[in-house]
């Protein structure tokens, strides 16, 4: 069943090639849903979507995934009896382990019919550059919200209990629902992976 829903949390809009315009490209009917707690994101999201009914924004807090998923916007938008693609693309890194970021995660994964997808990536320390590291870790500290640097197979536990696809978890640059694609040597890698609940 092809995937007409999308939850894309920590959504820090606008970008380039929003999830809302892209899933629409493709089938016009596609609902999406933004999440996102700063609130420099609000004015530019209500600017980027207004006009469109089947997109919406709630400011919330993704560490709190029963107060997303019972938004009323959520509710309103999403029929979970359906499958949906719910996108964790550069955020559960800003989740310090303290905040339970794999319990997070699966909190919004038990929510999910079968057929549903995750779609993850997460900043990695592995085979980083040795002077981009050395500046990064030493601004980490600095950061309102620091980064959260995890292993590939610390970044592969959040797909647990989930059937991968394509190549699995690799370097985003060099992920394709067709397997693994030649990309260039990054100096900062992310782990990312596609996977479906089954």
């Amino acid at each position: 069943m092809a995937i007409r829903q999308f939850l894309d949390i920590g959504s820090g809009l606008p970008t380039q090639k929003n999830v809302h315009e892209a899933a629409q490209s493709v089938a016009p009917g596609s609902r999406t849903v933004y999440v996102d707690n700063d609130p420099s994101v609000l004015p530019h999201a209500q600017a980027l979507i207004q006009g469109d009914p089947q997109t919406v924004y709630i400011e919330a807090d993704a560490r709190d995934y029963p107060a997303v998923l019972r938004h009323p916007e959520t509710a309103r938008m999403l029929d979970f009896t359906k499958p949906i693609a719910v996108l964790l693309v550069a955020l559960v890194h800003f989740i310090d382990d303290s905040d339970d970021p794999y319990g997070v995660v699966a909190g919004y994964v038990d929510q999910l019919c079968p057929g549903s997808y995750v779609i993850l990536a997460h900043v990695t320390s592995d085979d980083i550059d040795p002077e981009l590291g050395e500046r990064m870790f030493g601004l980490n500290s600095q950061l309102r919200v620091p980064l959260t640097y995890r292993t590939k197979d610390e970044a592969a536990r959040f797909f647990d209990g989930l059937e991968l696809v394509g190549p699995g978890v690799i370097d985003l640059g060099r992920w394709s629902p067709d397997g693994e694609v030649d990309g260039p040597k990054r100096k900062l890698n992310s782990w990312c992976g596609v996977a479906r609940k089954v």
